[in-house]
């Protein structure tokens, strides 16, 4: 029974993004409006109805960043009618790279030598980053410092992603990876379309990587704590 209902909430969610991502390539934003803020809410049930009777407490890390998500999606949402709103929800989706970044640390062990095997992952990361910050930087006027520090996060919640590598199975560390880094993709869309020059279909692009990214922390987040064994955190 817990696995058909984990399967309908799947179902129900890629549902939406796909119903989300159709209504932005056809311009209907009042659909857009209905379906994206229930997006989130859907993965949080998700996460909530399968790891609930867990005894570990670091997936609430996961809850929280799905949380903020939520609330970045609703501000971002009504941006257009007032600026501020951009900010508050980039705030929002700023807390939710700390919690990723949090529950990473805290599934972190200790692997010497793994800064120096992977420099090339970490490097590229972190180049990349630069590289659109030096892209947007003309374009982004009051807007560098906050944006500095989003990129910075992001960049961090990415490679600490990538350390994941020697602490748990190949499987879960690829839903972690792969999903932090389409977050980034998804920001860096965002950042392009928003700051620089309006991008080909922006934001059914942003979306789908974006709801990806999630839905990949979130299974990630399931596979691993559900393979956890009682008492164990």
């Amino acid at each position: 029974m817990k696995k058909k209902i984990s399967g309908i909430l799947v179902i129900i969610f890629f549902l939406l993004l796909l119903i989300d991502l159709i209504s932005l390539s056809a311009g209907l934003q009042s659909i857009h409006f209905f379906t994206k803020p229930l997006l989130m809410p859907v993965l949080g049930i998700f996460l909530f109805y399968r790891l609930s009777k867990n005894p570990s407490t670091s997936w609430y890390f996961t809850i929280a960043g799905i949380l903020l998500a939520w609330a970045g999606d609703v501000f971002l949402l009504f941006e257009q009618k007032n600026p501020s709103f951009f900010l508050f929800g980039l705030a929002s989706f700023l807390g939710t790279h700390i919690c990723y970044i949090l529950l990473f640390r805290k599934l972190t062990t200790s692997a010497d030598g793994w800064w120096k095997k992977n420099a090339w992952l970490w490097i590229a990361v972190v180049l990349y980053g630069i590289i659109l910050i030096a892209i947007l930087w003309e374009s982004l006027g009051g807007m560098k410092i906050p944006v500095i520090v989003y990129a910075l996060c992001i960049s961090i919640m990415v490679i600490l992603s990538l350390r994941l590598q020697s602490a748990m199975p190949k499987a879960v560390w690829i839903y972690f990876s792969i999903g932090a880094f389409l977050f980034f993709i998804s920001d860096s869309i965002l950042a392009l379309n928003k700051f620089l020059q309006p991008v080909d279909f922006a934001a059914p692009a942003i979306m789908l990587t974006y709801g990806l990214a999630q839905f990949l922390i979130v299974a990630g987040t399931v596979k691993y704590f559900g393979a956890k064994t009682a008492g164990e955190d």
